[in-house]
């Protein structure tokens, strides 16, 4: 289960990432990150991050209309924020991703 994030009244500007964090809870809604992660047809050697950490990455950049995983790089550095709101153990880099192929 996802710890609870709250936001409270504030007078600073939400930006449009923040809506990661209703994807989260969407996606959190679902039973898809434990079919992903169960699923007999996808292996990998060496896998660091599961496959639902990079599906739900890539639904949530997809969300606030970043369709390249390279935009995956603007939430590293504030990667706690980006795995608590998804849900995620990791958020895997792009270099990461394309050497899952």
């Amino acid at each position: 289960m996802r710890p609870v994030i709250r936001i409270k009244d504030t007078i600073d500007r939400l930006v449009s990432h923040s809506g990661i964090v209703h994807i989260g809870t969407l996606l959190q809604k679902t039973d898809l990150k434990s079919r992903l992660d169960n699923f007999d047809g996808l292996r990998f050697e060496q896998r660091q991050f599961s496959h639902s950490d990079v599906l739900f990455s890539m639904i949530a950049l997809l969300s606030i209309a970043k369709p390249d995983y390279d935009a995956i790089e603007l939430f590293r550095p504030k990667a706690d924020f980006f795995k608590l709101a998804l849900g995620l153990s990791g958020c895997p880099s792009a270099v990461n991703v394309i050497n899952l192929g």
